[in-house]
Order: C-alpha cells, then structure tokens, then sequence
C-alpha cells in the first residue's frame, strides 16, 4: 500500500493540470453540481373550453415551451397532463441551469390568463396571487423518480403521483415506485 500510496501522490505532484486541482471533497458533492426538482402547474381546463384555448395557451404548447426549455438547459425528466387540471413533472440539470429552468417555469406561469371564471379585478388578492398556480419542490438529493435520457412527455394515464404535495396521490393505497 506504501507503494502505491507514495506513487500517486508522486503522480499528482508531477502532473500540471491534477496538480493545481483542490483535493476539496465538498466540491465534487452531487449536491453542488446538480439540481433536482418536481413541479406541478394549473392549467384550468375553463381555459380550453371558453375561448382561450389559442395555439399559445393550450394544455400541449405549454408542455412543448416546457420541453423546448428543458431541451435548451440539457435537463432530463419528464412532464405529464394530469386528470387534475394540472401540468406535473421532474427535472434534473445542473445547478446553474436547475434555477434557469425553474425561473422559466415560473415565467411560463406568470405568461398563462387568468381563470376566466374569477373575477379580473386587479384588486382582488386571490387573481392577482400568481404563486398558487405553481409549486415548485426541490430535491435535497437532487435525484428523480424517473429518468430519461431526454425530457420526456409521459402519457397521462401513467401513475406518477408522490407521497406528499406537489402531485400527491389521493389514495395513498397506490404502490409508490
């Protein structure tokens, strides 16, 4: 062991690039170099069915802008359309662009009408809360349930539900994954 203990640190010694490398462990944490995360949009179906459902806000140009983006920033996951009138998925990119995703997400929200089914006035509290439309959950572990080698629309019949919120299964019977 003396042997090869004194041959690599000889090794690092001599070699320019791994010489100038930190010996830090706390740098090449998975933690540090990567973001997971799971999201849940409400895209109301009253969107759909009263007039509004133009190419630029429907159900499946939403989940496109969501790929596209996810495509752009080399993230993989998934988004699915649920029964809920929701849009779920998972991400996993680094950590740079795990918060360029979710600032995107979060924008893509912000660009989505109001329900048409609640009163516009710009005073009222509940229209102009933004944030219940969107919920965010970031992984400490950074790991996703489900991987893909791209970002994958899932079929909405899949089970993909979570044990708690965002996109929490409503029988908690369901075998989680």
């Amino acid at each position: 062991i003396t042997f090869f203990t004194r041959f690599f640190s000889s090794f690092l010694m001599l070699h320019p690039v791994l010489s100038m490398m930190p010996l830090n462990e706390h740098a090449w944490k998975m933690t540090d170099r990567f973001s997971g995360f799971r999201f849940e949009i409400r895209v109301p179906a009253t969107f759909e069915t009263s007039g509004i459902n133009t190419p630029q806000f429907s159900r499946s140009r939403t989940i496109d802008r969501i790929v596209a983006k996810a495509d752009t920033l080399f993230c993989f996951g998934w988004v699915q359309e649920t029964n809920k009138d929701t849009l779920v998925g998972e991400a996993r990119c680094t950590t740079q662009n795990g918060w360029k995703f979710k600032r995107d997400l979060v924008d893509l929200e912000l660009s989505l009408p109001h329900d048409p089914t609640t009163n516009n006035d710009p005073h009222n509290k509940k229209t102009t809360d933004r944030e219940q439309l969107i919920t965010i959950k970031d992984y400490n572990d950074t790991k996703i349930k489900l991987h893909f080698s791209h970002f994958k629309v899932l079929d909405p019949g899949r089970e993909t539900c979570f044990n708690d919120e965002p996109h929490q299964c409503e029988n908690l019977l369901v075998p989680m994954w």
